[in-house]
């Protein structure tokens, strides 16, 4: 595997181009120095061209340091008992900071995922770039194993204290990379074969009917000039409360989704995989919402970025005397837990999220526990009226 020197056809001057070749799964690959050199000029003994001319010097250096790094790839990758495959090789060979450091690829993969992916999931993957940076700012591909993985994860829990569900998540973040670089042959096994990454019950903060009247409340009372920008961001945040839409269709919906009183959309999650319109009825306290915001074209509202609409929510609910860490998501929850607390409507409510799948909407069935149990308890005496009847007679 130790590189060699060879030499391409003869020129018509006579003169020969240089190669540096090495072979790696019995494939012969052949660098071009684009150094050429009269065969009389060649120190076969020494590998180098004859000659001490300043050109002389700077194309024998060009030549070493070909080899140099070529040696220092094979040699990273046998000092960390890798096998390195062709196509890895040529990936670090031709762009060595960016495909040899999985931070610096992964960076660029982001940057280029930008117009397909929504807002939220940039935030979420920069998020998760940013924390792999703090524990190894330079992260070769041949180091990405179950080992590493292990640590990393071992690492998020007890230094950065996030719990079950934030690790997962991350984890989740940076398979869906090491998969993208298997795709393209950067690395050869997959590191996550036998990494199960698990995954708890996500918490699901939502406003009950109490918290929702405060914050109806502040919003019709509001009296702080200075802050009307967290004015802006409470009828936002009201908006989803009343439609139970997500932050990018809530950016993302204008005057013409609306004929009459209904508002008509394809989701923003799942619109490149399905072609399936949400129908949502305004209310009066939606509508009230939306002339407040005093647009008449484009879009309804006009939004802030999610991460400060989540940070002023935490003060706007302090202010309303609501004791919960909600943000811009947890307006989706209030109105799916609430329109199900009032209607028993599991159906109707997976159409009005847009859920392709009950099970999406069962969620909500779970969380309302109080409900449950008090259904149960009228399924219960219903049941106790039927059995105190006498058993039909037979014909």
């Amino acid at each position: 595997m130790k590189p060699q020197t060879t030499f391409g056809k003869k020129k018509k001057d006579g003169s020969l181009p240089i190669y540096i070749q090495v072979i790696i799964e019995r494939e012969r690959i052949q660098i071009n120095t684009k150094v050429s050199v009269m065969p009389s000029d060649w120190d076969e003994k020494r590998g180098i061209i004859k000659g001490k001319s300043q050109e002389v010097s700077d194309q024998n250096l060009i030549i070493e340091n070909i080899r140099a790094r070529i040696n220092q790839i094979l040699v990273k990758y046998r000092l960390s008992h890798k096998t390195i495959t062709v196509q890895l090789f040529k990936a670090e060979f031709s762009n060595p900071s960016y495909e040899t450091d999985f931070i610096s690829w992964m960076t660029q993969e982001i940057k280029a995922k930008r117009n397909e992916v929504g807002e939220r999931r940039m935030i979420k993957y920069n998020t998760v770039l940013n924390k792999l940076k703090e524990y190894k700012p330079v992260l070769y591909f041949s180091e990405i194993d179950y080992f590493f993985i292990e640590a990393y994860r071992g690492w998020m829990k007890t230094k950065k204290f996030n719990d079950i569900n934030t690790v997962a998540s991350n984890l989740a973040v940076i398979k869906s990379f090491t998969t993208r670089a298997l795709r393209k042959n950067l690395i050869e096994t997959d590191p996550f074969m036998d990494i199960k990454i698990g995954r708890g019950t996500p918490d699901r903060i939502y406003c009950d009917e109490d918290d929702l009247i405060k914050l109806w409340h502040l919003y019709n009372n509001w009296k702080d000039i200075s802050k009307y920008y967290q004015l802006k961001i409470l009828r936002h945040f009201l908006f989803m409360c009343m439609t139970g839409l997500r932050i990018s269709d809530f950016k993302a919906v204008n005057f013409d989704n609306i004929v009459g009183n209904m508002m008509f959309f394809y989701p923003i999650k799942t619109r490149s995989k399905k072609k399936q319109v949400v129908k949502i009825p305004l209310n009066e306290f939606a509508l009230k919402l939306i002339a407040d915001e005093k647009r008449k074209t484009g879009p309804l509202f006009e939004p802030c970025s999610e991460q400060r609409m989540n940070v002023n929510l935490k003060d706007i609910a302090k202010s309303a005397g609501v004791n919960k860490s909600i943000t811009n998501h947890s307006g989706r929850h209030t109105f799916a837990t609430l329109f199900l607390h009032q209607t028993h409507d599991v159906a109707t409510l997976q159409k009005l999220l847009g859920h392709s799948r009950i099970q999406e909407t069962m969620v909500y069935v779970h969380i309302n526990e109080t409900d449950l149990v008090k259904q149960m308890g009228n399924f219960s005496r219903s049941l106790a009226r039927v059995f105190k009847k006498k058993p039909p007679v037979n014909a």
